[in-house]
């Protein structure tokens, strides 16, 4: 299910950041939505693993990339209800 809910995902964060920021946001969610597919075989193989590997190391890299660049450049706060929970 969560496959699913990270390939609709895609097209609707697509245009909500701007054009520099929606790059990085679109590329985090497709090496998300790589990386759980991978995670969810039952039988993995040599080449498999090593696919699963360097997707890791790519979602990683995005990742890093994402904290560094995005998440610097918005400031965003919780609200009343998260904060309590």
């Amino acid at each position: 299910m969560l496959i699913a809910s990270l390939q609709c995902a895609i097209p609707v964060f697509e245009g909500l950041f701007p054009t520099d920021h929606d790059a990085i946001v679109q590329s985090l969610l497709y090496r998300f939505a790589q990386w759980h597919a991978l995670a969810k075989l039952r039988m993995h193989s040599e080449l498999t693993l090593c696919f699963f590997k360097d997707t890791f190391k790519n979602l990683s890299k995005q990742l890093q990339k994402f904290c560094k660049f995005t998440c610097t450049a918005f400031v965003t706060v919780e609200l009343p209800k998260e904060k309590v929970a």
